[in-house]
């Protein structure tokens, strides 16, 4: 059989009445030169013998089966066996337009593409329902891009704008191989790390702005379907893919020092609550790696001699050594100015130690009535907070059970979806 150009990846569990229509979907493409593999997860219902059906119909189908481990290893199962030059991750319950591959596929082809970036609508009762909007912040980049190329605050508006799911992206399969990116194999959540680490690592991304793919909304108990918003998995596969990902982007750990980071703002509270109170016996740790592009940071303590040895840069902190950080500080200051989700606020709120943080993007949904709000750029209204923090014990022993109290809410699985899509960009979420 001659090599083909697409290979179909498609994870199946307990599907057999909506996989037909997947399939069918794919069997009637304009562009004809594909491989479906079907990866049965351990299906409990008619799925096998649905999937052996259509094999013995179509040659160019393949059914490969495994014990129930969940869809990210289903879809790495379909990767290993995957021949074609391009990967498309399908959800069994989902369809495809007839040109999707075409158009797609020639589109990647044409621009070089190792991430092929296109939009998405909503399936209900077998009619499309919506179309979801093209984006006006991927149509305005570059045709081809990386996020190495862009800037922190773009890279964060493309995350929002961009829902870290495998089914609204065509793969490059050596792009892929070459580097190693796989899916996790953790029962919700696996898709994270995979689209965190592809995305971070391509040279070339492009973005379709058309329609192609419908999932249904109506469906429960298929294997995509069953996604739990489990903030502890996803944070262990964010901070896997931050992990990977360091040594392609100077900012990406969350104690490095960034414009976005505001730290000449905190600074500059710092020093004013200083020269207010005349406070001898503390000092504002800096961490994260000291590095030549941030100047600004290195200016602000030059431009405060008097009071520079009370202002420690620690270089960069690994991450098993942040929980005894955290602890033995008397508060921690978070004043980013363009957040995602939070992170660094939530283990701080873990370790007990009293935050101070921006009162804007989505922190406040991640501290709660927990921490001690300020604008990022009202320097006056910082130093204050400051001085709450200092001079006042029982706030600090409040704030620190409180924090303790709101972590607790991000380790179970009904975290609300709201707050984690703000980081994770799941506003496509199934």
């Amino acid at each position: 059989m001659a090599k083909p150009l697409v290979s179909v990846i498609v994870p199946v569990y307990n599907a057999q009445k909506t996989v037909p229509a997947a399939l069918d979907s794919v069997l009637c493409q304009t562009q004809t030169a594909f491989e479906i593999i079907c990866v049965d997860d351990g299906s409990t219902d008619k799925t096998p013998a649905v999937l052996a059906e259509y094999a013995q119909k179509d040659k160019r189908i393949r059914v490969i089966t495994q014990s129930h481990q969940g869809a990210g290893a289903a879809r790495n199962k379909g990767l290993s066996k995957a021949r074609g030059t391009y990967v498309f991750f399908m959800d069994a319950d989902d369809v495809v337009v007839p040109s999707f591959l075409a158009q797609v596929v020639d589109f990647a082809r044409k621009r070089k593409a190792q991430i092929t970036l296109f939009d998405g609508g909503v399936l209900t009762d077998g009619h499309q329902l919506m179309k979801r909007s093209s984006s006006e912040f991927l149509a305005r980049l570059d045709p081809v891009f990386s996020l190495k190329s862009l800037t922190p605050a773009d890279r964060d508006d493309f995350y929002l704008e961009t829902p870290l799911v495998p089914w609204n992206k065509v793969f490059e399969r050596r792009f892929l191989t070459q580097n190693h990116i796989e899916f996790e194999t953790t029962q919700t959540s696996e898709d994270i790390y995979f689209n965190l680490v592809a995305l971070g690592l391509a040279d070339a991304v492009a973005y379709l702005p058309e329609t192609y793919y419908y999932y249904r909304a109506d469906q429960k108990k298929s294997l995509s379907r069953r996604r739990v918003v489990d903030l502890p998995a996803a944070c262990i596969a964010i901070e896997g893919a931050e992990k990977r990902l360091l040594s392609v982007f100077s900012d990406l750990s969350v104690c490095e020092i960034t414009e976005r980071k505001n730290l000449p703002h905190v600074l500059k509270a710092f020093v004013r609550f200083l020269k207010e109170t005349g406070a001898d016996d503390v000092c504002l740790v800096l961490t994260g790696p000291k590095r030549t592009e941030h100047e600004k940071v290195f200016q602000t303590i030059a431009s405060f001699p008097k009071y520079a040895h009370k202002i420690i840069q620690t270089g960069f902190v690994d991450d098993a050594d942040m929980p005894a950080l955290y602890s033995g500080a008397m508060g921690f200051v978070y004043l980013s100015l363009s957040e995602g989700f939070g992170l660094p606020i939530l283990e701080a709120m873990q370790c007990g130690t009293p935050v101070i943080s921006a009162d804007n993007t989505s922190l406040p949904e991640v501290g709660g009535s927990a921490v001690l709000y300020v604008s990022g750029r009202d320097v006056r209204q910082t130093a204050a907070a400051f001085f709450e923090i200092y001079s006042r014990p029982a706030l600090r022993a409040d704030l620190a059970r409180l924090g303790r109290q709101q972590a607790a809410h991000f380790s179970c699985a009904r975290t609300s979806g709201a707050v984690m899509g703000k980081f994770l960009s799941l506003a496509a979420d199934k």
